[in-house]
């Protein structure tokens, strides 16, 4: 699935793959806090709710 991104600076980006999403949120262009949206979809929500992205975080129960 392919996603439309702000990066840091507020700026819509995209579309990228979660891979790709996940090697920008390692390097640091796309934090925690910026939003995420699928292709096709109006829905949109917080990075951190993707779990793909923060593959170091601890798994909350």
């Amino acid at each position: 699935m392919d996603y439309y991104y702000t990066d840091l600076n507020g700026q819509t980006k995209g579309p990228a793959s979660e891979d790709q999403l996940s090697a920008l949120a390692t390097s640091g262009v796309v934090g925690s806090n910026c939003m995420v949206v699928p292709v096709g979809s109006r829905v949109v929500s917080s990075s951190s709710t993707r779990d793909y992205l923060w593959p170091h975080r601890p798994f909350a129960y």
